[in-house]
């Protein structure tokens, strides 16, 4: 079992100290949260904290949505690809034996 430890990161200029047990994955989160924070800040006039979140937050909800949406798109894709390839591999059976 992994041990907790403190992460301090940076997101949308204010430090967070944070625990985890995987640093790494840790700050990559941290950095892509600023990343969509601060685009946002560049498009938005004099936007206030709360709306930075809010609309961050919702970003990031419709792209988990959207991967959400592809990957079960993907799945129902190649369930039926390999449907037909059973269906190839027993016709192709029947007609040998």
């Amino acid at each position: 079992m992994s041990s907790l430890q403190s992460v301090n990161v940076k997101i949308g200029g204010q430090e967070y100290k944070l625990r985890s047990d995987d640093e790494a994955k840790v700050r990559h989160l941290a950095e892509k949260v600023d990343v969509k924070i601060q685009h946002l800040r560049h498009k938005i006039k004099e936007p206030s904290t709360t709306a930075l979140t809010v609309l961050t937050a919702l970003n990031i909800a419709e792209e988990g949505y959207e991967l959400e949406q592809r990957s079960r798109f993907d799945l129902e894709y190649l369930s039926s690809e390999l449907e037909q390839m059973g269906d190839f591999l027993a016709k192709s059976a029947g007609e040998s034996a």
